[in-house]
Protein backbone atom coordinates (compact mmCIF):
# COMPACT_ATOMS: atom_id res chain seq x y z
CA UNK A 1 0.00 0.00 0.00
CA UNK A 2 2.80 2.27 1.13
CA UNK A 3 3.70 2.30 -2.86
CA UNK A 4 0.77 4.10 -3.98
CA UNK A 5 1.63 7.38 -1.68
CA UNK A 6 5.40 7.13 -3.09
CA UNK A 7 4.49 10.24 -5.30
CA UNK A 8 2.42 12.12 -2.34
CA UNK A 9 6.33 11.31 -0.05
CA UNK A 10 8.27 13.20 -2.54
CA UNK A 11 6.00 15.86 -2.92
CA UNK A 12 6.27 16.71 1.03
CA UNK A 13 9.55 15.57 1.28
CA UNK A 14 9.26 12.46 4.08
CA UNK A 15 9.33 8.99 3.53
CA UNK A 16 6.66 7.79 6.17
CA UNK A 17 8.83 5.41 9.14
CA UNK A 18 5.20 4.30 9.56
CA UNK A 19 3.67 4.17 6.29
CA UNK A 20 0.10 3.09 7.67
CA UNK A 21 -0.07 6.93 9.05
CA UNK A 22 0.09 8.23 5.45
CA UNK A 23 -2.36 5.55 4.42
CA UNK A 24 -4.77 6.43 7.47
CA UNK A 25 -4.35 9.81 6.43
CA UNK A 26 -5.76 9.82 3.04
CA UNK A 27 -8.72 7.44 3.94
CA UNK A 28 -12.15 9.03 4.45
CA UNK A 29 -15.18 7.34 6.41
CA UNK A 30 -16.60 6.58 3.70
CA UNK A 31 -14.41 4.67 2.42
CA UNK A 32 -14.72 2.06 5.33
CA UNK A 33 -18.27 1.67 4.76
CA UNK A 34 -17.88 0.29 1.41
CA UNK A 35 -18.64 -3.61 1.31
CA UNK A 36 -15.43 -5.34 0.50
CA UNK A 37 -13.26 -3.02 2.39
CA UNK A 38 -10.64 -4.01 3.91
CA UNK A 39 -10.12 -1.38 6.98
CA UNK A 40 -12.33 0.45 9.38
CA UNK A 41 -9.61 3.00 10.04
CA UNK A 42 -10.26 6.64 8.72
CA UNK A 43 -8.89 9.89 8.99
CA UNK A 44 -10.77 11.57 11.64
CA UNK A 45 -8.80 11.56 14.32
CA UNK A 46 -5.83 13.02 12.21
CA UNK A 47 -8.01 15.43 11.31
CA UNK A 48 -8.64 16.39 14.79
CA UNK A 49 -4.74 16.64 15.60
CA UNK A 50 -4.07 18.32 12.15
CA UNK A 51 -6.35 21.11 13.12
CA UNK A 52 -4.89 21.74 16.25
CA UNK A 53 -0.96 21.37 14.75
CA UNK A 54 -1.52 23.68 11.86
CA UNK A 55 -2.88 26.15 14.19
CA UNK A 56 0.00 25.86 16.40
CA UNK A 57 2.35 26.07 13.29
CA UNK A 58 0.53 29.36 11.50
CA UNK A 59 0.48 30.94 14.75
CA UNK A 60 4.37 30.39 15.28
CA UNK A 61 5.35 30.90 11.41
CA UNK A 62 3.49 34.66 11.65
CA UNK A 63 5.33 35.35 15.14
CA UNK A 64 8.56 35.33 13.28
CA UNK A 65 7.16 36.57 10.08
CA UNK A 66 5.44 39.55 11.42
CA UNK A 67 7.18 40.35 14.80
CA UNK A 68 5.52 44.24 15.12
CA UNK A 69 1.92 42.48 14.67
CA UNK A 70 -0.53 43.04 17.30
CA UNK A 71 -2.58 39.93 18.42
CA UNK A 72 -5.85 40.76 16.99
CA UNK A 73 -3.63 40.99 13.73
CA UNK A 74 -1.98 38.18 13.99
CA UNK A 75 -5.86 36.01 14.99
CA UNK A 76 -7.34 37.60 11.36
CA UNK A 77 -4.41 36.56 9.41
CA UNK A 78 -4.48 32.76 11.42
CA UNK A 79 -8.18 32.75 10.18
CA UNK A 80 -7.62 33.65 6.71
CA UNK A 81 -5.18 30.87 6.48
CA UNK A 82 -6.59 28.16 8.26
CA UNK A 83 -10.10 27.84 7.14
CA UNK A 84 -11.58 25.86 4.63
CA UNK A 85 -11.32 27.23 1.31
CA UNK A 86 -7.31 28.02 1.66
CA UNK A 87 -6.68 24.40 3.20
CA UNK A 88 -8.52 22.76 0.22
CA UNK A 89 -6.95 24.94 -2.29
CA UNK A 90 -3.33 23.99 -0.70
CA UNK A 91 -4.39 19.93 -0.66
CA UNK A 92 -5.10 20.38 -4.13
CA UNK A 93 -1.46 21.85 -4.92
CA UNK A 94 -0.06 19.00 -3.02
CA UNK A 95 -2.70 16.73 -5.35
CA UNK A 96 -4.49 15.26 -2.20
CA UNK A 97 -7.39 14.63 -4.29
CA UNK A 98 -5.24 11.99 -6.42
CA UNK A 99 -4.36 9.91 -3.39
CA UNK A 100 -7.47 10.28 -1.03
CA UNK A 101 -9.28 7.16 -0.66
CA UNK A 102 -12.86 7.58 -0.85
CA UNK A 103 -16.40 5.57 -0.93
CA UNK A 104 -18.33 4.65 -3.68
CA UNK A 105 -20.82 7.27 -2.92
CA UNK A 106 -18.41 10.09 -2.87
CA UNK A 107 -16.46 9.20 -5.83
CA UNK A 108 -19.82 9.39 -7.78
CA UNK A 109 -20.54 12.84 -6.14
CA UNK A 110 -17.26 13.83 -6.98
CA UNK A 111 -16.28 14.06 -3.53
CA UNK A 112 -12.40 14.23 -4.24
CA UNK A 113 -12.79 17.58 -5.09
CA UNK A 114 -15.03 18.83 -2.11
CA UNK A 115 -13.33 21.57 -0.26
CA UNK A 116 -14.66 20.36 3.07
CA UNK A 117 -12.97 16.74 2.33
CA UNK A 118 -10.00 18.31 1.02
CA UNK A 119 -9.01 20.44 3.96
CA UNK A 120 -9.81 17.32 6.17
CA UNK A 121 -7.46 15.49 4.36
CA UNK A 122 -4.88 18.58 4.59
CA UNK A 123 -5.37 18.34 8.35
CA UNK A 124 -4.69 15.12 8.46
CA UNK A 125 -1.93 14.70 6.53
CA UNK A 126 -0.55 17.40 9.24
CA UNK A 127 -1.66 15.26 11.87
CA UNK A 128 -0.05 12.16 10.33
CA UNK A 129 3.54 13.78 9.76
CA UNK A 130 3.45 15.67 12.93
CA UNK A 131 3.21 12.04 14.69
CA UNK A 132 6.01 10.60 12.40
CA UNK A 133 7.92 13.41 12.00
CA UNK A 134 7.39 15.92 14.48
CA UNK A 135 6.42 19.65 14.81
CA UNK A 136 9.73 20.56 13.44
CA UNK A 137 9.12 19.41 9.72
CA UNK A 138 5.72 20.16 10.03
CA UNK A 139 6.65 23.46 10.59
CA UNK A 140 9.48 23.49 7.27
CA UNK A 141 6.49 22.67 5.41
CA UNK A 142 4.02 24.69 6.37
CA UNK A 143 6.92 27.64 5.56
CA UNK A 144 7.14 26.46 2.03
CA UNK A 145 3.22 26.00 1.54
CA UNK A 146 2.36 29.00 2.94
CA UNK A 147 4.89 31.35 1.94
CA UNK A 148 3.21 33.44 -0.12
CA UNK A 149 0.54 34.28 2.08
CA UNK A 150 2.86 34.87 5.13
CA UNK A 151 4.46 37.19 3.23
CA UNK A 152 2.11 40.02 3.20
CA UNK A 153 3.19 42.73 5.79
CA UNK A 154 1.02 43.06 8.74
CA UNK A 155 0.94 46.56 8.75
CA UNK A 156 -1.35 46.30 5.55
CA UNK A 157 -3.94 43.42 7.06
CA UNK A 158 -6.50 45.97 5.83
CA UNK A 159 -5.69 46.01 2.26
CA UNK A 160 -7.36 43.64 -0.20
CA UNK A 161 -5.01 40.68 -1.14
CA UNK A 162 -5.72 42.35 -4.75
CA UNK A 163 -3.95 45.50 -4.23
CA UNK A 164 -1.05 43.53 -2.38
CA UNK A 165 0.22 41.85 -5.47
CA UNK A 166 -2.03 38.62 -4.01
CA UNK A 167 -3.96 37.93 -7.10
CA UNK A 168 -4.36 34.01 -6.14
CA UNK A 169 -5.91 34.58 -2.78
CA UNK A 170 -8.03 37.31 -5.12
CA UNK A 171 -8.93 35.08 -7.38
CA UNK A 172 -9.08 32.58 -4.68
CA UNK A 173 -11.75 34.49 -3.10
CA UNK A 174 -13.97 35.29 -6.32
CA UNK A 175 -14.33 31.95 -7.55
CA UNK A 176 -15.31 30.21 -4.08
CA UNK A 177 -17.93 33.25 -3.24
CA UNK A 178 -19.46 33.65 -6.67
CA UNK A 179 -18.47 29.87 -8.22
CA UNK A 180 -18.79 27.80 -5.05
CA UNK A 181 -15.16 26.70 -7.20
CA UNK A 182 -11.19 26.36 -6.11
CA UNK A 183 -8.91 27.23 -8.92
CA UNK A 184 -6.59 24.82 -10.39
CA UNK A 185 -3.05 26.02 -11.68
CA UNK A 186 -1.19 23.52 -14.71
CA UNK A 187 2.10 23.73 -15.53
CA UNK A 188 1.74 24.44 -19.42
CA UNK A 189 5.71 25.17 -20.40
CA UNK A 190 9.02 25.36 -18.97
CA UNK A 191 11.76 26.95 -21.50
CA UNK A 192 14.83 28.64 -21.45
CA UNK A 193 18.06 28.06 -19.77
CA UNK A 194 18.37 26.86 -15.69
CA UNK A 195 19.67 30.43 -15.25
CA UNK A 196 16.40 32.36 -17.46
CA UNK A 197 13.98 30.18 -17.38
CA UNK A 198 10.39 30.89 -18.17
CA UNK A 199 7.24 29.67 -16.59
CA UNK A 200 3.70 29.04 -18.31
CA UNK A 201 0.63 28.13 -15.92
CA UNK A 202 -3.15 28.58 -16.99
CA UNK A 203 -5.53 28.53 -14.36
CA UNK A 204 -9.05 26.78 -14.66
CA UNK A 205 -12.17 27.06 -13.30
CA UNK A 206 -14.16 24.01 -13.00
CA UNK A 207 -13.64 23.03 -16.71
CA UNK A 208 -12.90 26.40 -18.47
CA UNK A 209 -9.51 28.03 -18.68
CA UNK A 210 -9.77 31.38 -17.62
CA UNK A 211 -6.30 32.80 -18.11
CA UNK A 212 -2.44 31.81 -18.99
CA UNK A 213 0.31 33.36 -17.34
CA UNK A 214 4.30 33.85 -17.37
CA UNK A 215 7.19 34.51 -15.54
CA UNK A 216 10.55 33.72 -14.27
CA UNK A 217 9.05 31.32 -11.62
CA UNK A 218 6.52 28.87 -11.14
CA UNK A 219 5.06 31.45 -7.91
CA UNK A 220 5.12 34.42 -10.47
CA UNK A 221 3.82 32.82 -13.43
CA UNK A 222 0.85 31.55 -11.08
CA UNK A 223 0.26 34.98 -10.14
CA UNK A 224 0.09 36.27 -13.29
CA UNK A 225 -2.28 33.78 -14.54
CA UNK A 226 -4.38 35.11 -11.86
CA UNK A 227 -4.02 38.11 -12.60
CA UNK A 228 -5.41 37.77 -16.00
CA UNK A 229 -8.14 35.36 -15.15
CA UNK A 230 -9.67 38.27 -12.02
CA UNK A 231 -9.72 40.65 -15.32
CA UNK A 232 -11.53 38.46 -17.47
CA UNK A 233 -13.85 37.06 -14.69
CA UNK A 234 -14.64 40.79 -14.10
CA UNK A 235 -15.59 42.20 -17.21
CA UNK A 236 -19.49 42.74 -18.18
CA UNK A 237 -21.51 40.26 -20.01
CA UNK A 238 -22.25 41.13 -23.33
CA UNK A 239 -25.55 43.04 -22.83
CA UNK A 240 -24.42 44.06 -19.63
CA UNK A 241 -22.90 47.07 -20.16
CA UNK A 242 -26.01 49.62 -20.75
CA UNK A 243 -25.05 50.24 -24.11
CA UNK A 244 -27.17 49.96 -26.91
CA UNK A 245 -26.90 49.68 -30.60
Amino acid sequence: MSELFADLETKIRHHFAEPALLEQAMTHKSFCGDPGKETSIHNEKLEFLGDAVIDLAIASLLMQYLPEATEGVLTRRRASLVNQGTLASKALGLGLDNFLRVGKSEECSEGRTKPSLLSDAFEALIGALYLDAGLDFVLELAEDIFFEELCVGSDRDQTSAEALGDFKSALQELTQSAYRQLPVYTLLEQRGPEHLQVFAYEVRVGEVVCAVGEGNSKKRAQQEAARAALELLRQPADGENGETT
